[in-house]
């Protein structure tokens, strides 16, 4: 699934008894970022706000973002891990696992973080109803700033500008991309039709960018 599975990792978040604490980067937390991931950007003795941290997390998809959260709700990665995977069997989630809150694969060394199209779709409906994470989503652009640094968070949702939507049936609410070597390029995405009905598509391996939006959005 590659980084749509930070959907799962933002809504054990949200969900979670420590939803809004506050987190405090350090370089022991910060190490645990594994090196071929993507980050948002986050300082070893910066203080995050749990709202700039699902900002981090979902828009430029920062695996810094990821751990700090995993650290700030639940202590560590091995249960927060434990909790994702607690989610998605509540949800009926059959045959998708977690052992990271990043969405890294058998490619990086992850052997039990895999996925269907269909079991994300359930994972995508579920989502799109948190009323925070689906604001998050919608943001195009987001400014961090804490005392000592300022981040200039930009979406990689392309929906919003290169691949925009003219259709009048459609408005996208928002997405969540992702890319491992096994995985090829991901994408979770939300729209919603003139009805006012809620539509999720999960889109595994596209080997283009064109693909991954063009695709979709045709």
């Amino acid at each position: 699934p590659a980084s749509t599975a930070k959907i799962m990792t933002a809504l054990v978040a949200l969900e979670s008894k420590k939803k809004g604490v506050p987190f405090t980067a350090t370089s022991e937390v910060l190490a645990k970022v594994d090196a071929s991931a993507s980050e948002a950007g986050a300082i070893a003795g910066e203080t995050y706000s749990f709202k700039d941290m699902l900002h981090m997390l979902m828009l430029p998809s920062g695996a810094d973002a990821a751990t700090m959260l995993a650290y700030s709700t639940y202590g560590g990665l091995d249960e927060f891990c434990r909790q994702m995977n607690r989610k998605a069997k509540e949800l009926g989630m059959k045959n998708s696992s977690f052992d990271n809150p990043v969405g890294l694969d058998i490619s990086d060394g992850y052997n039990k973080t895999y996925a269907t199209a269909k079991d994300y779709g359930i994972m995508g409906c579920y989502a799109i109803q948190n009323k925070q994470l689906r604001k998050v989503l919608a943001r195009k652009s987001y400014k961090v700033k804490t005392a000592g640094q300022t981040l200039r968070l930009k979406s990689t949702n392309a929906f919003f500008d290169e691949y925009a939507c003219d259709s009048e049936d459609f408005t996208i609410l928002g997405a969540k991309t992702g890319f491992t070597d096994d995985a090829g390029r991901t994408l979770l995405a939300f729209a919603e039709n003139e009805n006012k009905d809620t539509i999720v598509i999960a889109f595994f391996n596209a080997e283009t960018r064109e693909t991954q939006f063009g695709g979709v959005r045709d």
